[in-house]
């Protein structure tokens, strides 16, 4: 940068300041977009990212929504653009831990809220699972249970945060006979995701911190979650034995009746870890169902045609449903 575009650059921000520091949001919002637009294209994106997170920090602090959101998804849209953290000289976990507080500071109901959420989850050098994890966090603390257990669903938890979230929300938001449902159908689907270890830690630390269970070991009072605690150690010693898996769930035929999803589940369970042969799609309202909830992944992780990053591209609202 020559000595004139410096100047000009210092005169920029020098004008952004004072139009923030007057109340004149509007102008600073747009001077933050024309400084970053420059930076760009002379391929300063740590110095973009920065002045991009820090405008709309500032701008969601005092109340600018319109314009906050504006510059946090444009900050996500120059992320998605790189390929790696070192071009904003920033650690991959220092940059999701800035993709949750912009997430924490845009309303819950808004669309741009769910636009952060589709394309932070299409950036190529950071984690889905870890940004999931954060998102996770976040909606749990705002008592939004359903969208938190659909992201921990495929994070990279612990399963510790996982397993009590899920106590808290059958505790307050679900039936009392419903404790063994809770955590049965999590861990199935989180068995037909491949993280068996996410689901034996959720299903340790749900049934020991659950009220109505207080353990984490058979016999438990509830049929459900020996079924649930014998087919996770199943898995570890007689993996390819569909005999044993047949037999287990031929024993609990009666408790796995109590949800039509569970056959779904289970055949996929089967076929992942039992050996059981893959049998040909027949349609039908629960298998439709059981496929709708694990193309949600595909579809929240699937980058989303853009453009090359332009100052003027408006801001599209997608309608992602995370219940």
């Amino acid at each position: 940068m020559n000595r004139r575009a410096i100047l000009q650059h210092q005169r920029l921000l020098r004008n952004l300041n004072e139009r923030f520091a007057s109340g004149d949001y509007y102008q600073a919002h747009q001077s933050y977009r024309i400084i970053v637009v420059r930076l760009v294209h002379e391929e300063k994106f740590s110095e973009a990212y920065d002045l991009l997170y820090e405008g709309a920090i500032k701008l969601l602090e005092v109340g600018r929504d319109n314009e906050g959101n504006d510059l946090a998804l444009f900050l996500v849209d120059i992320m998605n653009h790189l390929d790696s953290a070192n071009q904003l000289k920033h650690s991959e976990e220092e940059l999701i831990h800035n993709i949750r507080v912009l997430f924490e500071n845009i309303k819950p109901n808004s669309p741009e809220r769910i636009e952060l959420v589709t394309k932070s989850l299409s950036i190529p050098f950071l984690s889905s699972a870890a940004i999931r994890k954060q998102f996770a966090e976040v909606l749990w603390k705002e008592k939004r249970f359903a969208e938190s257990r659909l992201h921990f669903l495929y994070s990279c938890d612990t399963g510790d945060n996982c397993g009590l979230m899920l106590v808290e929300y059958q505790t307050t938001s679900a039936y009392s006979s419903e404790v063994d449902l809770m955590i049965a159908q999590f861990v199935l689907q989180v068995l037909c995701t491949e993280n068996k270890q996410l689901a034996k830690s959720v299903f340790c630390f749900y049934t020991l911190n659950h009220p109505q269970i207080r353990c984490s070991k058979p016999p438990f009072m509830m049929p459900l979650l020996n079924f649930i605690c014998f087919l996770l150690s199943a898995i570890d010693k007689f993996s390819g034995k569909d005999n044993v898996f047949n037999i287990l769930c031929t024993h609990y035929e009666k408790s796995l009746s109590r949800d039509p999803c569970y056959k779904d589940y289970l055949t996929q369970i089967g076929q992942i870890y039992f050996g059981q042969e893959k049998k040909s799609k027949q349609g039908g309202l629960f298998s439709n169902l059981f496929q709708s909830i694990f193309d949600v992944k595909e579809d929240s992780t699937s980058p989303e045609p853009t453009n090359s990053i332009n100052v003027s591209e408006s801001i599209r609202n997608q309608d992602v449903d995370l219940d």
